[in-house]
């Protein structure tokens, strides 16, 4: 993640994380694009689990109330009205009351249908990735993300974890993964005969992998909100439909959902008329035009198996005025 979300809660830095402060991409056909920062940008690579009991334990410490081993499945409603919401605890059915609710509970959420502002994701709208920590020597520099785009549209990644230890791994839509098998897909990623020579060096052990679902197609604008409800994350799309990246877009828009609810309080009103700024909130129409214009350069970088790209970065190698431009194009904010 960016180091914008490190200056948003700097408790981050008591994580061990590692630095970042650079970027090399490849095509489908290997032409290579590398970008280094000179500003005091960088990112930031931590474990999730840690990150996420710092981020829970920031919001217990401002003052919010946890509730764990709560598995939220329905809403509490009354008259057609959403009161709160229904959790399975292991000592039975709980009800939680509230004036806004804000639904955060990811890529799978339950909610989110329920409240019939969406429905179930449809196949097309979803990419499957698959990675894993792995641990053995290489040839990585440790300033660098590596991301190698495929012919299909999806990319594999490489991100570096300290001297020996690397985040390596792969996704693509899921139609793709239907015919190709996602393992197998993996497989062929780790062990590229390109990957194995000018990065992998030897026999490497798996410290732990996992596979995952991201939406794919952009903010989802006509979900955002309704009658005392907001959605936030990945309940609403805010993932890029190129990177897959989603916490950084997250965090932006529960800025933007906690800060129109504050205002909504203070004027007693939960109605959508007023929790409508949400989607007209700075950030998240920011967020909202980046991502459409992503959704555009995703297609034009995989018509005909990935030719624009590969296009793209070798003429970026040969020529430096266009190679800037090229930087603009996947670096710019």
């Amino acid at each position: 993640m960016s180091s914008e979300i490190v200056a948003l809660y700097p408790e981050i830095e008591k994580l061990n994380i590692a630095r970042i402060t650079g970027s090399k991409i490849y095509s489908a056909n290997l032409h290579s694009l590398e970008r280094r920062r000179t500003d005091n940008l960088y990112s930031v690579i931590v474990d999730r689990l840690d990150f996420d009991d710092l981020i829970r334990n920031i919001a217990v410490n401002k003052g919010a109330e946890l509730f764990d081993k709560n598995l939220s499945y329905d809403f509490v409603k009354k008259e057609g009205k959403k009161l709160g919401v229904k959790t399975k605890t292991p000592e039975g059915i709980k009800e939680y009351y509230g004036k806004i609710i804000i639904l955060a509970d990811g890529m799978s959420s339950k909610l989110a249908i329920k409240s019939e502002l969406r429905s179930k994701w449809e196949l097309k709208d979803i990419t499957v990735s698959k990675c894993a920590i792995m641990e053995g020597e290489n040839k990585l520099d440790y300033d660098l993300f590596y991301v190698f785009f495929q012919s299909y549209m999806g990319y594999g990644w490489i991100f570096p974890l300290g001297k020996k230890r690397f985040n390596i791994g792969c996704g693509s839509t899921t139609e793709i993964a239907s015919k190709v098998n996602l393992n197998k897909m993996f497989d062929n990623f780790i062990n590229n005969q390109y990957i194995k020579t000018h990065y992998l060096t030897s026999d490497y052990k798996t410290i732990w992998s996992g596979s995952y679902p991201l939406a794919i197609n952009g903010i989802l604008e006509k979900s955002l909100f309704s009658d005392n409800l907001l959605c936030i994350g990945d309940v609403a799309g805010f993932v890029s439909p190129i990177t897959g990246e989603g916490i950084h877009q997250s965090m932006y828009s529960a800025k933007a959902a906690a800060e129109v609810a504050v205002n909504a309080l203070e004027k007693e009103d939960y109605s959508k008329d007023t929790l409508k700024a949400y989607r007209n909130h700075p950030e998240v129409k920011n967020l909202r035009r980046v991502f459409k214009s992503l959704l555009r350069l995703r297609d034009f970088f995989f018509e005909e198996n990935g030719k624009n790209l590969n296009e793209m970065l070798e003429r970026a190698e040969n020529d430096l005025e266009y190679r800037e431009k090229a930087l603009n194009i996947f670096f710019a904010k």
